[in-house]
């Protein structure tokens, strides 16, 4: 069988036979423990908790050869 032909434009270069999109979500929690901020152990920095989240829809083509 003859492979399927690419969709092409009025210059010639190759389109996506379709676009699909999808839901990309990514996060994370981070937590620092109390530290020490000298070497002599004198003064201390408190622990602290980093939240971040992120959210995206990439395009995603499909070119069938």
């Amino acid at each position: 069988t003859e492979p399927d032909k690419l969709t092409t434009n009025a210059e010639g270069s190759l389109l996506p036979n379709k676009i699909y999109t999808a839901v990309v979500l990514t996060g994370g929690i981070y937590y620092t423990g109390e530290r020490y901020a000298n070497a002599a152990n004198t003064d201390k920095i408190p622990s602290y908790t980093l939240y971040d989240t992120a959210h995206a829809i990439p395009p995603v083509y499909s070119i069938k050869r």
